[in-house]
């Protein structure tokens, strides 16, 4: 299966974060950019479910969250072949290497960007999947 391309506003983007302050501000950002298809859950345990439910093209994922954290939300997704072309950004206020060593290991996970996402953070995101897309 090929994802669709990126500027296909019909994308299926799923935010997990567990500040909701944070998924209002990515959510109005996608929104303004024409995407409309957004839907939030508050720790990887519940992202599990939804995806296990949904077709969903592209993953914002925090790190530090409880119940189940972006690393165990992974763990599992990878292990049970969940969503083999989702592609995953880890956004997160966690600077550290180990953190962006361990996300680089999973072939979903296609960039790793610090809090808050901003304007050029998403046209980078986008024209680095259609990039790889195309």
């Amino acid at each position: 299966m090929i994802l669709k391309k990126i500027d296909d506003f019909s994308l299926n983007i799923l935010l997990v974060e567990d500040d909701p302050v944070s998924n209002f501000l990515v959510t109005l950002k996608l929104k303004k950019r024409g995407f409309t298809n957004i839907a939030s859950q508050e720790n990887g345990l519940l992202a599990l479910s939804h995806v296990k439910k949904n077709n969903i093209d592209l993953i914002f994922l925090d790190i530090n969250m409880p119940v189940m954290d972006g690393f165990e939300f992974l763990e599992e997704f990878t292990r049970e072949n969940i969503g083999p072309d989702t592609k995953v950004v880890m956004l997160t206020s966690s600077t550290r290497s180990c953190d962006q060593e361990a996300a680089a290991k999973y072939d979903n996970v296609v960039d790793f960007l610090e809090k808050p996402l901003t304007e050029a953070n998403i046209e980078n995101v986008f024209n680095k999947l259609n990039c790889a897309i195309i």
